[in-house]
């Protein structure tokens, strides 16, 4: 990000840009006008209007950019930033308390507890050693994709392809040239393509940049009325696209100045401020999620130099609403996702702490084993009298008993509503797994004080222990009858893929 505010000042940027097309009209129209009374020059943003109306493409973006260069803000002069706050004897802090990672403000007042910690990168940054960050403790990273219209981020191809290796989360954000709403709509173009070029699927939010920018023939806007206008292309333009998570960034000075309006700081979540303190209630404005840039000078292992860090309230991860990184087993939970597992509930939600039900187990189960070719014949169909062609995971059901992993009860029925209770669910993972050879130690017979040989399916709860996929709860019990969390399923059936390399019953 390259914001251009120092406390509430804001420096000004050394942009010069050649001269573009519309620059060369206005030139040639000039001339026109000294030989006939009746040329009148046209305005450049009507050129320029007119130009962008026909971009269909890519390359007609990139080609257009060419002819009507904007400035690369990231570049050393701007994103080093001519003046920085001073350094500050109170500082920010992350500490660990009981509600996991937390954020202190310069006063030690909470901030975000839980909290994350986010960078944002561009090409400034370079090329990025992205298993490092991953390793340091930085929790996601928003991405530069680009700036004004036409203009690709030269690293944002590379920050990509490696967030997605490493499993990094990430956002997205465009720094604005808009200087009316045509504009602001083709910038909103360009972010889609450029995010279907590269096929990304942003966890945070897509953000719109919005600064007091320097373009050589332009001049940005004042007026909140025309920035809410700006703001409202932007977002319908992504909305045609598909993409519905979008977000206004921007610093405190510009917010109470040029941004100063309702609608705007309705669809504002993150700020930027470089005070101990925030002095401003980014709260309120987006009280579900909202980031605080605090500093451009951090430092972070596996980028070279500065880079912009912000501490943001926990972000939903994986498309889920209600899980973040302080939901238990949450990276098994993206595994879930990523692998087509689990897609959650209508809602959007994932409901980690529910108790999962018997047919969805038999859908959990049938996918982790790479949802093989399977057709049910009629003895699978009618093998459990309560279940019918109209049941939930109806297939999945017939599979699961076709291929014995569940048997269903002793009347004849499934029970596809009932809740998995943990010992069951020992049963079926051993049985998916192809019910490898075991016999159990002295030291697995006493592994649970609540599993002893009268416990239904012993055997494969102390299967379980042995292997990793279950090592119980902290006061050392197994809680047989107890039902499955939905979040613990997804641990357990991470960890039985681990265990087998992906090689189930079929």
């Amino acid at each position: 990000m390259n914001l251009s505010e120092s406390h509430t000042v804001n420096p000004p940027r050394r942009h010069t840009s050649p001269t573009s097309r519309s620059q060369s009209r206005r030139t040639f129209l000039a001339g026109a006008a000294a030989l006939t009374s009746i040329a009148v020059p046209i305005p450049v943003h009507a050129l320029e209007a007119d130009d962008l109306a026909h971009l269909s493409s890519y390359d007609d973006y990139v080609a257009w950019a060419r002819e009507n260069p904007q400035p690369d803000p990231a570049s050393p002069a701007a994103s080093l930033r001519s003046a920085r706050p001073a350094p500050q004897a109170k500082t920010h802090a992350w500490i660990q308390s009981e509600r996991g990672k937390t954020f202190l403000d310069g006063e030690g007042n909470v901030f975000a507890s839980p909290a994350t910690k986010v960078i944002d990168v561009s090409t400034f940054q370079g090329a990025i050693d992205w298993d490092r960050v991953k390793s340091s403790g930085v929790d996601a990273a928003i991405l530069r994709c680009g700036y004004g219209v036409g203009n690709e981020d030269v690293q944002f191809r590379r920050n990509i392809i490696e967030c997605k290796r490493v499993g990094m989360p990430y956002g997205i954000y465009l720094y604005s040239y808009a200087y009316d709403a045509t504009f602001a709509a083709r910038e909103g173009d360009w972010t889609a393509e450029l995010l279907k070029r590269y096929d990304a699927k942003p966890i945070l939010p897509i953000y719109y940049d919005l600064e007091k920018w320097s373009w050589t023939g332009h001049t940005p806007p004042s007026s909140p009325r025309v920035y809410e206008q700006i703001v409202q292309a932007y977002f319908k333009a992504l909305a045609r696209a598909g993409y519905h998570d979008v977000s206004v960034y921007s610093y405190t000075s510009y917010l109470n100045g040029p941004l100063n309006s309702r609608y705007i700081w309705d669809r504002t979540s993150w700020v930027a401020q470089y005070f101990p303190t925030l002095r401003f209630d980014i709260a309120a404005c987006s009280p579900s999620f909202h980031g605080w840039q605090y500093t451009s000078s951090g430092t972070v292992d596996g980028i070279a130099g500065a880079v912009d860090v912000s501490a943001f309230t926990p972000f939903r991860l994986y498309g889920f609403s209600d899980v973040t990184h302080g939901t238990p087993h949450h990276e098994d939970i993206g595994w879930l996702k990523k692998r087509g597992i689990a897609n959650g509930f209508p809602d959007g939600t994932f409901r980690g702490e529910s108790s999962i039900a018997r047919q969805d187990m038999a859908a959990m189960l049938y996918r982790t084993a790479g949802s093989p070719y399977y057709v049910p014949n009629a003895a699978d169909m009618q093998r459990f009298s309560d279940v019918s062609p109209a049941t939930p995971h109806f297939k999945e059901i017939c599979w699961v008993g076709s291929r014995a992993i569940a048997e269903g009860w002793s009347d004849g029925t499934y029970r596809g509503l009932s809740h998995v209770a943990r010992q069951d669910m020992a049963a079926f993972l051993y049985r998916i797994a192809g019910s490898p050879a075991f016999e159990p130690t002295a030291a697995d017979i006493g592994r649970f004080p609540d599993v002893s040989e009268s416990t239904p399916h012993c055997r494969e709860i102390w299967w379980l222990a042995r292997t990793g996929i279950s090592t119980g709860f902290p006061d050392g019990t197994f809680r047989g009858l107890a039902p499955v969390a939905r979040q613990d399923m997804a641990a357990f059936l991470h960890r039985l893929h681990t265990c087998v390399n992906g090689v189930f019953l079929s």
